[in-house]
């Protein structure tokens, strides 16, 4: 998209998306967040070696700052962690319990200027993103790239809250 100014990868996993943001857009800075901590040091660990500068926060963006949740993720695929309600939904055993707090991207982002586009890829938590989003959506207008399959349980409030925000 050509866009200059910040990109910020919610859900970055592993950081395919914040080294491609690094290296191959016109991007003047990259923020990076990713909820699990397991999946933190990985992150950490690419952006490292592929020598980019991004900010790394490791927090479940949402619509309140300071909450403990719960994550739940499968070894064999990391990618899908997500927030669960309760340390006691059922579970196989290659599915792992982790904990960390959230913070909302208007925190977060309080003192950035030119935020150009969002990433959020969150496993059915975006819609508490955006939610938690209502201030930087609105000064900065950013594109929003968000993964948003007709499953998700906020799929109606997601459109919603997108088209209230004209996007």
């Amino acid at each position: 998209l050509n866009l200059d100014g910040i990109y910020v990868d919610v859900g970055s996993h592993h950081g395919n998306h914040s080294i491609y943001f690094d290296k191959f857009c016109n991007s003047d800075k990259v923020i990076s967040i990713e909820g699990n901590p397991f999946n933190f040091e990985y992150l950490k660990l690419n952006i490292n070696q592929n020598n980019c500068k991004n900010i790394l926060y490791n927090t479940i963006v949402s619509d309140k700052k300071d909450e403990t949740l719960t994550m739940k993720y499968n070894m064999h695929n990391t990618g899908m962690s997500r927030v669960i309600s309760s340390k006691l939904e059922s579970s196989n055993i290659n599915e792992h319990i982790i904990n960390n707090t959230t913070n909302t991207l208007d925190n977060l982002l309080i003192n950035e200027e030119n935020i150009s586009l969002i990433k959020l890829d969150i496993e059915n938590y975006e819609y508490n993103a955006l939610l938690g989003a209502k201030n930087i959506i609105s000064k900065h207008k950013p594109v929003i790239v968000i993964e948003l399959h007709k499953d998700n349980p906020y799929y109606n409030e997601i459109k919603t809250f997108l088209s209230k925000n004209n996007y």
